[in-house]
């Protein structure tokens, strides 16, 4: 039986949130699916029809410079990028999210 890690955990919560919302699609990315890409955020959703990706850390934890290339094109692109240590850290992004 595998231990479940503490960033994992977070991923569970913050996609628990996200599917209870309305109007809200969530996925999670995963090494062995189809194209995945190293340094790719975590999660992705959709919200109100904006794209957001998701990169999930735990408390101490740092992005690689893979990441941070991800987060960079996010940035030039425009898709808001959360790097989130919590589902609260998503939540409060929600919030502050103006209706469309």
């Amino acid at each position: 039986m595998s231990k479940i890690t503490e960033e994992k955990k977070v991923q569970n919560e913050i996609i628990n949130y996200l599917k209870s919302l309305p109007y809200c699609y969530v996925e999670r990315r995963s090494p062995l699916g189809f194209s995945y890409k190293k340094g790719i955020a975590d999660l992705f959703f959709v919200y109100k029809g904006v794209h957001v990706e998701v990169e999930v850390k735990k408390k101490d934890g740092i992005t690689s410079p893979m990441q941070d290339k991800w987060k960079e094109r996010c940035n030039l692109l425009l898709i808001p990028y959360i790097e989130a240590r919590s589902k609260e850290d998503v939540e409060k992004w929600i919030k502050n999210l103006k209706d469309f």
